[in-house]
């Protein structure tokens, strides 16, 4: 079960739904594509999860690592539907010293990329998703990975360069998901 809730940045608050991208047409409902968004975003989940034993025993628990969040939350979203409460529930509150501020943004991303060629790459998930959402994610990280290494590099002309990527990286995500073909969240009553 997936529960919306507010993210208190300092820049800011924001609930975790409209972060993802997230547009539930019932207050609480069925999930039906958990799936199919995870695989092509980023949703906040473990704040606000409460997950049966038996998806736990059969998704393998937390894997150690940078993203173990992400990774568990898309190995559980292969499993099936989820229920969800569209209402906030829970308060998140950044703070300096938070897990997810003491990796890069690279560092993030590659371990995204590894997480999602693990799945291309098994032939039991493989066949999950849409090779389309996996084709699509594996070029946007692996050019997002490229763009952040250029814009570290001493070379001001690299930098610039990767600035410029991260910048088209961007705009294109949020053309892509304007477009209808694009995963939405699909949900059915309860």
């Amino acid at each position: 079960m997936s529960f919306r809730f507010w993210m208190n940045f300092t820049a800011g608050a924001v609930d975790s739904f409209t972060h993802a991208d997230l547009r539930p047409t019932e207050r609480e409902g069925i999930w039906m594509n958990p799936a199919e968004v995870l695989a092509t975003r980023f949703v906040f989940f473990n704040q606000v999860a409460a997950v049966r034993r038996e998806a736990l025993e059969q998704t393998g628990y937390f894997r150690s690592g940078v993203m173990e969040d992400y990774d568990f939350a898309l190995r559980l979203s292969l499993v099936g539907p989820w229920a969800f409460i569209a209402d906030p529930l829970v308060e998140w509150h950044e703070h300096t010293d938070n897990m997810s501020r003491a990796h890069s943004q690279l560092a993030i991303c590659t371990q995204t990329l590894q997480i999602i060629k693990d799945i291309n790459d098994s032939p039991r998930l493989r066949v999950l998703l849409p090779q389309r959402l996996l084709n699509r994610r594996l070029r946007r990280l692996s050019h997002g990975a490229r763009a952040l290494r250029l814009s570290n590099e001493s070379n001001a002309l690299a930098r610039l360069f990767g600035r410029f990527l991260l910048l088209y990286l961007r705009g294109s995500d949020v053309l892509y998901w304007r477009l209808p073909s694009a995963p939405r969240m699909v949900t059915r009553p309860l």
